[in-house]
């Protein structure tokens, strides 16, 4: 989390002369005619000023205060000039003087000379008493330049004559002028270098790319030469701070400008500059030793709490609940809850609704998330946070696909919001979530930007979601849509979308997108299961692709998809009768997602960076999918070994049949003294789960089946939707029923899906097995004697067709050695 307050060069108008408009487009005035006499008039004027101003030593760096480790330099200097405007070019030489790449950039000297022309104003102020808290509420000059208001005959322009006098006079305004020009010099010049980052793949756009960084420090730099005020110092530090930290290696001046920033923020007694630099120093650290964070942060919480600043202290908390995701993620659960019952911002406690409701769905509980989604919903609609509305309808549209509720409505919403053109929409479009906090205490308003999506991410997110959301689906659309979501990946990576960004979050980006590469891939496999098509090619491209050399920060981030990987490998040698190899990836699963497996501090802040599912918060042992689907299917092949084996049986298998039992009794224990919505299972909220745990018993201890499984199985059946693709279940709770459903629904049911049997597959085949062996027994008790023979005959044939496969299962297993 950043504060996105660089407006620091604004001052309150009346206070001073304004000299917003020197950079403005479009007045044409006498110069245009002296183009010609640009280079020898300024050679003069630089004499003049080298004359009056000696160059100032540069600032000698303290001891840092936090441990160091990487110490590399600033980027190499480049030979390759620099091209600002496509009929001017800018020297970038090592020998060329600060002044000279001023002035040689004749698009900037022309711009200087468009200053409105200021009247002496006898009110104004000394330099150091300028408004702080106006000129961050200023919007930013860089994301919106000003417009040039239309000429009226009232409004008169500085000429290059009076503009050099200002500078010989040597007085607040010739420093002013200063100022303002170098601050925005180096603004532009940071917007170039992010305007081309999507094309620093290549080196040669690389060199332009770490020039440009280069010009916008030496404009910062060069105003350390100047008698500026205190408040004009501190945005020069503050702004060299930022630049170090996001586009160099350079962390110990980074440091050193960060100090300087503080110390004048002090001497002004300013709360809002000092917080800057609080979170300048928090992403600093992030960087250096980030398992100290937590303590720094602690620090400073007491620090604002005993000076009565509640705001800012819950705003630490909040960046702190990042943090501590990654170190003592217990605390960070009970953080986010207590900044949701206890935080005066209705901003901060609309953030962490959402953040709590997204966590509820990581573990797999969509029924609390929804609840959580509704309280956000009705905070962000009553303060008008418009920021939050996208990533509200996004965790809506999730736990709605775990419900499997219709989604159409709310994806219909977020692309309506997405086409607004407005600035919250202008931000979220830029991948950020901007959040404006009001200070009572210094009454004075934060504005805090948040990594989320770009509008190109979103959109492979929305492809992605609905094709998960249409798995079920028999009709096979969620093909289309994971082929649009690669389809918008590839457009991304050929097209250079990713753009306004520092290098460092560009490579963070596109690491993510490799990710979603390979979660498209697992789901695309799991859409061929559910079509009966058991092919795991997508998975083996994935697996090819890591076998081969990957860096640790790649490692970390896929780390977390490899169960993902084992339960699918799992399933497609489960439906291959190769129990062995089904038993050992079913078990990789358990393993890795159990409660003994401890998670990697340092993988999972590389995961938190890149915005990748953090292993230190995800759900383990009972709250995993994974591990309960897991043990469902293993439970079920060790039943079947020993049923097989008998007396032969291993005790391995006997024991581990029995821990499994007993893990799923586990899961499905109501805990009803827990309050901490965290601590509550999602198998106790799902039907579906209750009645597969009642088949699991029924095959392995011959439960028999009670009135409450019965009426869940038949409410479940009389809800399916007849376009689903998962008639194998619905058929084995007919089969748990005796195909006995009352009313005329139950023969629609038993039709219906004795049609859909028409397929020619081993699913199928298994599926015909149970319904006509019900029909068998059904036709001897009538007094039927030809439609059982029929049904048994058939039966045979489904047996003989099968029997290829069962008996490779069979010659799979392994006896105890005697």
């Amino acid at each position: 989390m950043d504060s996105h307050n660089n407006n620091n060069n604004q001052k309150n108008p009346g206070s001073r002369p304004d000299y917003s408009n020197a950079f403005n487009t479009g007045y044409q005035n006498q110069l245009l005619q002296q183009q010609e006499l640009y280079q020898q008039q300024f050679q003069q004027l630089q004499s003049i000023q080298h004359a009056q101003h000696g160059v100032m030593p540069v600032p000698m760096s303290n001891q840092p205060t936090y441990p160091m480790h990487n110490v590399a330099q600033f980027p190499p200097v480049m030979a390759q000039q620099v091209a600002v405007q496509p009929a001017y070019e800018l020297g970038l030489g090592l020998g060329l003087l600060q002044q000279q790449i001023e002035y040689r950039n004749t698009e900037y000297i022309r711009c200087v000379t468009r200053l409105a022309r200021a009247t002496p104003d006898v009110s104004f102020q000394d330099p150091q008493e300028s408004s702080f808290d106006q000129m961050m509420m200023a919007e930013s000059v860089v994301d919106q330049p000003s417009i040039v208001p239309e000429q009226t005959p009232d409004v008169s322009y500085y000429t290059l004559d009076e503009i050099k006098q200002d500078l010989l006079m040597n007085n607040a305004r010739s420093v002013e002028l200063r100022y303002e020009y170098h601050i925005r010099l180096s603004d532009h010049f940071i917007a170039k270098a992010h305007s081309i980052v999507g094309k620093t793949t290549h080196p040669d756009v690389m060199d332009t790319y770490y020039k440009m960084v280069r010009v916008a420090v030496k404009c910062l730099k060069v105003l350390e030469r100047y008698n500026l005020d205190m408040h004009q110092r501190y945005v020069v530090c503050y702004k060299l701070a930022g630049l170090y930290l996001s586009e160099t290696e350079n962390l110990e001046t980074c440091e050193a400008y960060i100090k300087r920033a503080m110390g004048g923020a002090q001497s002004l007694n300013d709360i809002p500059g000092m917080f800057n630099c609080e979170l300048l120093i928090v992403q600093l650290i992030e960087k250096t030793n980030f398992k100290t964070l937590v303590n720094y942060l602690n620090a400073k919480i007491q620090t604002y709490r005993q000076q009565g600043v509640s705001v800012l202290v819950e705003c630490l908390e909040l960046i702190k609940l990042r943090y501590n995701v990654v170190n003592n993620p217990e605390t960070a659960l009970t953080s986010v809850l207590s900044l949701v019952q206890n935080s005066t911002s209705p901003e901060i406690r609309a953030f962490c609704l959402i953040q709590s409701a997204n966590l509820h769905l990581y573990r797999a509980s969509p029924e609390v998330a929804l609840k959580l989604v509704e309280q956000a919903d009705a905070l962000i609609e009553a303060n008008g946070i418009e920021s939050l509305v996208l990533p509200l309808l996004l965790t809506k549209f999730v736990a709605s696909i775990h419900l499997d509720r219709d989604c159409k409505k709310i994806i219909g919403q977020a692309s309506q919001f997405m086409s607004r053109e407005d600035a919250t929409t202008l931000a979220l479009k830029e991948g950020k979530i901007t959040l404006a906090v009001h200070s009572p205490e210094l009454n004075y308003t934060f504005e805090f930007r948040f990594d989320w999506l770009t509008t190109e991410e979103f959109s492979v997110v929305a492809h992605l979601l609905t094709g998960v959301a249409l798995l079920s689906d028999s009709r096979n659309k969620s093909k289309t849509c994971f082929e649009k979501a690669l389809k918008n990946i590839s457009k991304i990576e050929k097209t250079h979308k990713f753009k306004n960004l520092s290098i460092e979050k560009f490579n963070e980006k596109l690491q993510r997108l490799k990710y979603f590469k390979s979660l498209i891939a697992y789901y695309q496999t799991m859409n061929n299961f559910v079509l009966n098509n058991y092919q795991v090619e997508p998975l083996n491209k994935f697996m090819h692709m890591t076998q081969k050399e990957i860096t640790e920060k790649e490692y970390a981030m896929y780390k977390g998809f490899y169960p993902m990987v084992y339960y699918c490998f799992a399933m497609f040698y489960h439906h291959n009768a190769d129990i062995q190899a089904a038993k050992y990836y079913y078990l990789k699963v358990i393993e890795l997602q159990s409660t003994k497996s401890t998670p990697s501090v340092q993988d999972s802040f590389v995961q938190l960076l890149h915005g990748v599912p953090c292993e230190s918060i995800s759900p383990r042992g009972k709250f995993n999918e994974l591990y309960l689907f897991s043990t469902f299917n293993l439970v079920i092949l060790l039943d079947y070994e020993s049923s097989q084996l008998k007396d032969r049986t291993p005790s391995y298998v006997t024991d581990l049949k029995n821990k499994c039992l007993s893990d799923l009794e586990e899961a499905f224990r109501s805990d009803s003294m827990t309050s901490n919505t965290f601590n509550m299972n999602f198998a106790l909220n799902s039907d579906i789960l209750h009645v597969t745990y009642h088949l699991v018993l029924k095959v392995v201890m011959n439960k028999e089946t009670d009135l409450e499984i019965k009426n869940k199985m038949e409410t479940l059946l009389l809800k399916s939707d007849t376009r689903s693709s998962s008639a194998f279940f619905n058929i084995l709770m007919m089969y748990l029923l005796d195909f006995k459903i009352p009313g005329d629904d139950g023969e629609k049911l038993l039709g219906y899906y004795r049609d859909k049997l028409s397929l020619d597959n081993d699913t199928e085949d298994i599926s015909r097995l149970l319904i006509l062996k019900v029909f068998n027994k059904h036709f001897k008790m009538i007094g039927d004697h030809d439609k059982a023979a029929l049904s048994q005959m058939q039966y045979d044939q489904c047996t003989k067709k099968l029997g290829p496969k069962f008996e490779f299962l069979k010659s799979n297993l392994v006896a105890k050695r005697d």
